[in-house]
């Protein structure tokens, strides 16, 4: 199976750029996002360069640098030595330790990670299963898999887990509408490990997260298109880390 995405690459090559929005409110939130989104996506910057890459002035930078701080988001260390002429500009860090948890059902085995800003991997647990797990056999799973990573989520703040579904998926309600190798229909999964576990959870087809994965932290990084295939096995549902990508650079 082949598929082909085009991508804005929020990477070094493309940095988010903050925006004017319809209000104060909207506005401060955006530019929020931006600032921790260029820091997620990229790894430490100075207070200077995430000026050029948002296009906020510096004052502005800082002060929402202040924010995230306080937030418990980011945090700043001194400048880096030999940073050229002026004031040295501090370095910006996001927090590792924010974190959400992954998961990927497979037919024959739950995969369950703990992730923070910046892509780290905290830990990665992988429960195999007898038979196709159904989806509140999952749900279960998920919340025997979490002690295993309790050592983990005691050093982190977890704001929540995603989901990566091998079939179609409504992202906005988190429902598995149809989940072929795994027979799940109509299942509203996120809504169900939201209430097992207490967390804030979201679902999308495990295909599209991989390809976008991919554009940030992966092959497809500073690249316009890039195209994919996935291998499968007979009664075997192709995975997101089966991917093969192929990237295409085009100006």
């Amino acid at each position: 199976m082949v598929e082909r995405r085009n991508f804005p690459q929020p990477g070094a090559s493309a940095p988010l750029r903050a925006d004017v929005g319809t209000g104060n409110a909207q506005t401060r939130r955006h530019n929020l996002s931006s600032v921790i989104t260029n820091l997620h996506h990229s790894g430490s910057l100075t207070r200077a360069e995430l000026t050029r890459r948002t296009g906020l002035n510096r004052s502005t930078v800082g002060a929402l640098v202040g924010e995230l701080a306080d937030a418990g988001l980011a945090h700043e260390t001194a400048a880096p030595e030999g940073g050229g002429v002026g004031r040295p500009s501090p370095l910006v860090h996001a927090n590792g330790q924010v974190a959400a948890l992954a998961l990927n059902p497979d037919v024959d085995a739950i995969h369950l990670g703990l992730v923070g800003l910046g892509g780290v991997l905290h830990a990665r647990v992988r429960h195999g299963t007898a038979a196709v797990p159904t989806a509140a056999e999952t749900v279960r799973l998920v919340k025997k898999l979490l002690g295993k990573l309790q050592p983990s989520l005691d050093t982190c703040k977890v704001v929540g887990i995603g989901v990566a579904v091998p079939g179609l998926v409504q992202s906005e309600t988190g429902v598995v509408t149809l989940a072929p190798h795994l027979d799940w229909h109509d299942e509203p999964l996120a809504q169900m490990l939201a209430e097992a576990t207490g967390y804030p959870a979201f679902a999308g087809n495990d295909a599209n997260l991989g390809m976008i994965a991919e554009t940030v932290f992966g092959a497809g990084r500073g690249v316009s298109v890039m195209a994919t295939s996935m291998k499968s096995v007979p009664g075997k549902a192709p995975q997101a880390r089966d991917m093969a990508p192929t990237m295409l650079h085009t100006k």
